[in-house]
């Protein structure tokens, strides 16, 4: 059951855990820089289940009951606040998309002709182009990859299946410009890139680029032919490969980024910096790239506890917003609460403000995977946060379940030119 007072509950929870925070390396999650202006919403639980007859995945909590809820959410913010999430579902189903068109108070499924959309679909990614088309990426059980593409208005435009030997696994899809996309995926050994200059109904035969590192993950730039993909390691820090020719050409740099936390995330901000974000050692750090190149030393975020598990988004120039899981306690153990953590930063990663998102503990006990791999951080036109997560609530189901939070808009945050979208 939900509280009503959710701004009191969360201010007070927060504030409980911020007294803990240590405030590391002197740009610690303890400024009062916006005390005032993070507030989050009555966070809203999708009530998220697989269709009928669904078989789960290897990775699900349980499958006993025939379905496997829906876990590791992907979410999408355009230019007009329009709110697109979905996750990881089964083998036998399409996973659902949802769509918001009311700054996140109620979602409806996506229309999509019957019959259109594939089988077997897992482990989705979505994009938005200059035009405000909508792209849903997926696999079908590691052995192809597929796309569905929406007009802004919710017009059902295409599916593509495209074949992408060899094995898919873990993707993403990246838009830029007026029908240039493309898709990122790994192999467990490697990370390959394939592209499409006709929104997704063509892609190359092969990979335009093959990164020499799995579980690669994929930011753009904010020019069209930018892109990077972060992973892999050396010496301890995370890789970027990147063009900045639309995949012509790619060069390598050793980021800031420690590695060995599970996917490092990145996102640009108006001004041009690249943040990445990573979960090393239950720690939470994000390491900034200046406008010029230099990579600064990663900041810590999170406080005294285990957190991981992080995903980031930027806004304006000097705006980024860092959210995870995490708790505020040394040990773990069975009676561990494990919360939603959000952190803004309005001065480039100098300070933060930390706050929990959701008074209502997304796991009781060791997380481990039971919440898969990850979820999303979005900032919307308006400069509020929004988050879609996975839970377990206790007693209230042995399947994870997909839930939703945003904040009330954050003038400071949001871009004057919106990066989704016309």
């Amino acid at each position: 059951m939900r509280f009503a007072p959710i701004a009191l509950v969360v201010l007070l929870v927060a504030g409980c855990l911020e007294g803990s925070d240590d405030g590391d390396s002197g740009a610690g999650p303890d400024s009062d820089q916006a005390t005032d202006t993070v507030r989050f919403r009555e966070p809203i639980d999708l009530k998220s289940k697989a269709r009928p007859g669904a078989a789960g995945t290897n990775c699900q909590d349980s499958v006993v009951d025939g379905d496997c809820g829906l876990g590791e959410p992907t979410m999408e913010v355009d230019s007009r606040g329009t709110i697109y999430i979905s996750g990881v579902c089964c083998i036998t189903v399409a996973p659902p998309v949802y769509v918001s068109r009311d700054g996140g108070a109620t979602f409806q499924d996506l229309p999509t002709p019957a019959g259109v959309r594939e089988a077997f679909g897992i482990e989705g990614d979505f994009a938005i182009d200059d035009v405000g088309r909508v792209y849903f990426a997926d696999i079908e059980f590691a052995a192809t990859f597929q796309v569905s593409v929406w007009d802004a208005d919710g017009t059902f435009v295409r599916h593509t299946k495209w074949p992408a030997p060899p094995l898919v696994d873990r993707d993403w899809i990246r838009a830029e410009g007026d029908g240039t996309v493309y898709y990122v995926y790994n192999t467990g050994t490697a990370t390959n890139v394939y592209k499409s200059m006709d929104a997704a109904e063509t892609w190359t035969p092969t990979a335009v680029f093959q990164a020499p590192f799995g579980l690669g993950n994929a930011a753009s730039g904010l020019a069209d032919g930018e892109l990077w993909i972060l992973g892999g390691s050396n010496s301890g820090n995370v890789l970027g490969e990147v063009t900045r020719d639309a995949g012509l050409t790619w060069s390598e740099e050793t980021t800031t980024i420690p590695s060995g936390g599970g996917f490092p995330a990145g996102a640009f901000d108006e001004g041009g910096r690249l943040y990445g974000v990573s979960a090393s050692d239950d720690t939470i750090t994000v390491a900034v790239r200046s406008t010029t190149g230099e990579w600064a030393t990663p900041a810590i975020v999170s406080g005294v506890g285990h957190h991981r598990m992080p995903w980031i988004a930027a806004g304006a120039d000097g705006g980024v917003v860092a959210s995870w899981y995490g708790t505020n306690s040394t040990e773990i153990g069975p009676g561990s609460e494990w919360f939603l953590h959000v952190a803004l930063s309005l001065d480039a990663g100098v300070t933060w403000t930390t706050r929990i998102a959701d008074p209502i503990p997304v796991l009781t006990g060791d997380l481990q995977r039971q919440l898969l791999d990850f979820f999303q951080v979005e900032v919307g036109p308006d400069g509020a946060i929004h988050v879609a997560y996975s839970s377990l609530p206790v007693g209230e189901s042995n399947e994870e379940q997909l839930h939703y939070v945003r904040s009330e808009p954050i003038p400071a945050l949001a871009p004057m030119k919106y990066f989704n979208g016309p």
